[in-house]
């Protein structure tokens, strides 16, 4: 039976991410890092910047990992949330072309035209 090779640290770093994003503002943070393609971008920058560990598994066993198990192998959950913060922050700039095109500004509620009047 063939092995499957498993990032253990692309598990921890997702996880960290969602954790993460919570804690910032709906608009513009979590919107913009609802899009697939910024999400992977910033997977990837953190990635790049944190050593990554791997098991071999059989592939029946990759389900069976849990987040226990995980954290024993990537030991440095402060480190890496200080590299997430920079770079959800990185990203979001290099990116803020983008970003605005696809989610736009939230207008003041004293500023928008109401459509009360017709």
């Amino acid at each position: 039976m063939s092995k499957t090779l498993v990032n253990l640290t692309e598990k921890i770093v997702v996880q960290e991410i969602e954790m993460i994003l919570e804690t910032y503002p709906l608009h513009p943070y979590q919107e913009a890092y609802a899009n697939a393609d910024l999400r992977q971008s910033l997977i990837a920058y953190i990635l790049t910047r944190v050593p990554n560990n791997y098991i071999s598994v059989d592939p029946e066993e990759q389900i069976l990992i849990s987040a226990d198990y995980l954290h024993q192998y990537v030991g440095q959950i402060s480190q890496m949330e200080a590299i997430i913060r920079q770079g959800i922050e990185a990203i979001l700039n290099e990116q803020a072309e983008e970003v605005r095109r696809h989610i736009p500004e939230i207008a003041a509620p004293g500023f928008v035209p109401s459509d009360w009047f017709g």
